[in-house]
């Protein structure tokens, strides 16, 4: 024990060992991989190449046993990396990409403007976030929503003071 205080060691990990996960849903291959042990539920969905046009970026879940044990939210994890968690896998489990619910459309005078996916009770200001925020020469005062709603384009104005209390739903254009 006294000839350890002041020992250093190094150690290398030359191998991982080899677990098999099935990655379904809407991803580009969906299929079973083989990969090391160390790899996150995102590194194991770069290797199906991602979720699909149709795959949901914010409701990925891992299944073990046939029982959901976790989730991952792609935007967490790349728009906040400090608060996420990496997601460990196990031999046999399941990665399930199942189809986006919530499509909100941003255009105009924002850093990213695409198409978004909301997760349920997500704010006008989080989807703004999402895109990045505002150019330079960007209105900020007012933004405009369009909605569809029973077969009826319905246009409202969202003021500054409500962008963090007005919910975005499935086919919003900011």
């Amino acid at each position: 024990r006294l000839g350890m205080r002041n020992s250093h060691m190094d150690i290398t990990l030359i191998y991982s060992r080899v677990i098999m996960i099935n990655i379904v849903g809407e991803v580009y291959n969906p299929g079973s991989y083989s990969i090391p042990a160390i790899n996150t539920a995102f590194n194991a969905l770069i290797a199906a190449k991602g979720p699909n046009q149709l795959g949901t970026v914010r409701n990925i879940y891992i299944k073990r046993d046939g029982v959901i044990v976790d989730s991952l939210d792609i935007y967490q994890f790349l728009f906040n990396p400090t608060n996420s968690q990496d997601i460990y896998l196990q031999d046999g489990d399941y990665l399930f990409v199942p189809p986006a619910m919530n499509i909100v459309e941003v255009k105009g005078a924002v850093n990213r403007p695409y198409t978004y996916e909301a997760k349920s009770n997500e704010y006008v200001a989080d989807i703004i976030r999402y895109a990045g925020g505002y150019t330079t020469n960007a209105f900020r005062d007012v933004i405009t929503l369009k909605r569809i709603d029973y077969n009826t384009l319905k246009v409202y104005d969202v003021y500054k003071d409500h962008l963090a209390s007005t919910i975005v739903y499935n086919g919003d254009e900011l």
